[in-house]
């Protein structure tokens, strides 16, 4: 969304963009068209451990490094940073999730 000129907020929360609410719109479709939608929060807490999420994360990370994503790994407490490649097949970076 910084590439079409808003800056989101980190912490979660309402936006809103006032005037440019329309702008907004048309800029989260074009990145959802690109990248795909955004997971969705269930609420529900997984049984796993957090070792065992953290093994499975690290593995579509790499997923998504073997398919042409540059990944940074994540640090603590902090989210990695994925950048998609032009011209990728979306369907190549869902099949991570599966895995």
């Amino acid at each position: 969304m910084s590439d079409k000129g808003f800056d989101l907020p980190k912490e979660a929360g309402k936006v809103d963009f006032g005037d440019r609410q329309d702008a907004y719109r048309v800029a989260s479709d074009a990145c959802r068209k690109k990248i795909g939608k955004a997971p969705q929060v269930t609420g529900e807490r997984s049984k796993k451990s957090a070792e065992e999420l953290k093994e499975e994360h690290l593995k579509t990370l790499q997923c998504f490094r073997d398919n042409g994503a540059e990944v940074t790994d994540p640090g603590a407490n902090q989210a990695p940073q994925i950048e998609f490649p032009e011209g990728v097949s979306q369907d190549a970076f869902e099949e991570c999730y599966k895995k």
